[in-house]
């Protein structure tokens, strides 16, 4: 028998240890995305109740118990006739401070007009940028039913601004003066 050549024959490599076998990445739970949203949506809710918060403290103090009407005399005479004024002002809003509002209030005033047989019209005083639809419905509604039930004039006066919610309270008045 006639032994290899070993030029002919290709070199046989030493056996070699093998390395670390890497894997698929560990895959990632999204830990750091859940911490971001709950952050992000702890200091957007927080900024919401800031916001909340001032602006009931500022309608509070702008308009501090206004659930009644000042009665004013204008002139010296027959006191049996009286004109009661009714203000909105303001974003028109079912929660402008804690415990009260803009709907309701008016209402309740109206409630105080129609009670009073000396009261003969009220003038809606407006100045508002409007607000929610819902609250400015109730208020045209509940001016609505007023007219009907009292026979008493509602006459809007619009001031320095009376767009949207505010023109829609408004619309159910005997008269719009601008």
């Amino acid at each position: 028998m006639k032994e290899p050549d070993n030029q002919s024959a290709p070199p046989v490599l030493p056996p070699q240890q093998m390395g670390p076998q890497i894997g698929p990445p560990p895959q990632r739970h999204g830990t750091a995305r859940y911490v971001f949203l709950f952050l992000f949506f702890l200091m957007a809710g927080g900024f919401i109740l800031t916001a909340w918060f001032f602006n009931s403290i500022s309608d509070a103090l702008a308009m501090p118990n206004t659930s009644t009407y000042t009665e004013v005399t204008m002139r010296n005479g027959d006191m049996q006739n009286r004109i009661a004024v009714v203000d909105v002002r303001g974003m028109i809003s079912s929660y402008l401070s804690v415990g009260d509002n803009m709907p309701a209030r008016i209402q309740k005033q109206l409630d105080l007009a129609a009670a009073d047989d000396r009261i003969k019209a009220v003038i809606l005083r407006i100045d508002s940028p409007g607000g929610e639809v819902m609250a400015s419905d109730k208020i045209a509604k509940s001016i609505e039913v007023f007219q009907n039930e009292t026979e008493k004039p509602v006459i809007a006066c619009m001031e320095g601004l009376a767009a949207s919610g505010g023109y829609y309270v408004a619309a159910p008045c005997q008269l719009i003066v601008a």
